[in-house]
C-alpha cells in the first residue's frame, strides 16, 4: 500500500528496454475485495519499435521479466 505509483513507473522505465514507450497507470483501487494494506494497480505498457514488428512472444518475454523485477524489488501479486 505504502509503495507510489511513481515508484512502479521507474522501475518498469529502469528496465532500459528501447521499445518501451509509455507507462500508462490507468486505474488505482483500494477497497471491497483488496487486502486493506495493499491497493491494486492497473498498466497499461507501451511497446513500439520503428524498424520491426515485435512478436507476442517478444513482448510477452519483455512483460514478464518486468514483472519478475518488480515481484523481486516491491513483493507484487499479479491478480
Amino acid at each position: 500500500k505504502e509503495i507510489t505509483a511513481k515508484q512502479i513507473k521507474e522501475i518498469i522505465y529502469q528496465s532500459n528496454y528501447s521499445c518501451l514507450k509509455e507507462v500508462i497507470i490507468f486505474d488505482v483501487y483500494q477497497g471491497k475485495n483488496i487486502d486493506p494494506n495493499h491497493k491494486s494497480l492497473a498498466l497499461a505498457l507501451i511497446f513500439q519499435r520503428i524498424d520491426q514488428t515485435l512478436t507476442d512472444k517478444e513482448v510477452q518475454q519483455m512483460v514478464t521479466e518486468i514483472i519478475h523485477t518488480l515481484q523481486k524489488e516491491y513483493a507484487i501479486v499479479i491478480r
